[in-house]
């Protein structure tokens, strides 16, 4: 599982390179070591994070723009948590939704057709690289909350192994499934 956490703006001085209408945003990630994987095999290569976009939205669901999220150098943390480091990226001011995604394929859409279209539209197809991981979540600004994203971000939280951390949790494209009973005609998968 991928976690996000502490997302903050950067000081004002280095936002000075920004476009008009842009936010600069950091955040940690960690992933806990996964479980066992029997259902397909993963490239150890792909279990970590490769590439981390984030799908930004209006307050309407509608598609603005996906900005790429950078590993900040030097970064790496040895925390007993796989793959932790923090990340820079810079969204739209007017983000009210994020879609975190880490290790899809950019080349499988062209994100000009995307303008218009609702989070359900552009993130239901997207699809990892082969043998890959792929981690996602989704992130909604409360507006009942008079704070900027980076505050809201900041708020959450989320336990990985008994341990607590701050920011948003992405959740991984594969999961161990066990069925104790196979001589019932049909089973629930919760």
């Amino acid at each position: 599982m991928l976690a996000l956490s502490t997302c903050r703006p950067q000081p004002d001085d280095n936002d000075s390179d920004l476009p008009e209408g842009y936010t600069r945003i950091t955040f940690n990630a960690a992933i806990a070591e996964p479980q066992q994987v029997n259902v397909r095999a993963v490239d150890p290569d792909g279990l970590g994070v490769n590439n981390m976009t984030l799908f930004c939205f209006n307050e309407f669901g509608l598609y603005i723009s996906s900005e790429e999220a950078k590993l900040v150098p030097d970064s790496q943390k040895q925390d007993g948590v796989s793959e932790s480091g923090e990340y820079t990226a810079v969204v739209p001011s007017h983000t009210q939704i994020i879609h975190f995604l880490a290790n899809h394929s950019r080349g499988l859409y062209d994100e000009s057709d995307f303008p218009g279209q609702t989070e359900s539209m552009v993130v239901a197809n997207m699809e990892g690289g082969s043998g890959m991981l792929v981690y996602w979540s989704r992130f909604e600004m409360d507006a009942s909350k008079d704070q900027p994203i980076n505050e809201q971000l900041q708020e959450l939280s989320y336990e990985i192994a008994g341990k607590r951390y701050k920011g948003v949790k992405l959740i991984r494209n594969q999961a161990k499934i066990t069925i104790n009973d196979w001589e019932t005609d049909k089973f629930v998968v919760t």
